[in-house]
């Protein structure tokens, strides 16, 4: 087999191992996309806070604590009024809705947080 043979045939293995990275590479990016991915649930999280009522604080005593711990919350699906509303009303109903919510937190036996995203880029807290 002459010298040229041989780095021909080595050529095309490295060719073809070439194309074999970039497209688990670029597989794997298109699966892991920060807002597409979902993380599973979390059980028996422990309640810490509230913010207002539909955004609170966990720890999460399964995760390592540089993310598990004090980890905001926002509840998907729920609006409430804004603590820091454009009137005396909201104001009112705000703290009413956040008091609601951590009474509700409070008296729970056990506390799991299901179907748990990653903030969405429109959010901006990213909760």
């Amino acid at each position: 087999m002459s010298c040229l043979a041989s780095n021909n045939f080595h050529f095309s293995e490295v060719l073809a191992f070439t194309f074999f990275i970039l497209f688990v590479l670029f597989s794997s990016a298109s699966l892991t996309n920060a807002d597409d991915q979902s993380f599973g649930a979390a059980e028996n999280v422990q309640f810490q806070s509230c913010y207002g009522g539909d955004t609170c604080r966990f720890d999460f005593s399964t995760w390592p604590n540089i993310v598990g711990k004090g980890m905001p919350v926002r509840v998907k699906g729920i609006d409430t009024p804004e603590m820091q509303g454009e009137c005396q009303q909201e104001n009112k109903l705000a703290r009413k809705a956040k008091q609601r919510t951590i009474t509700m937190l409070e008296k729970a036996d056990r506390i799991t947080l299901e179907d748990i995203e990653r903030g969405s880029t429109s959010d901006w807290w990213r909760r």
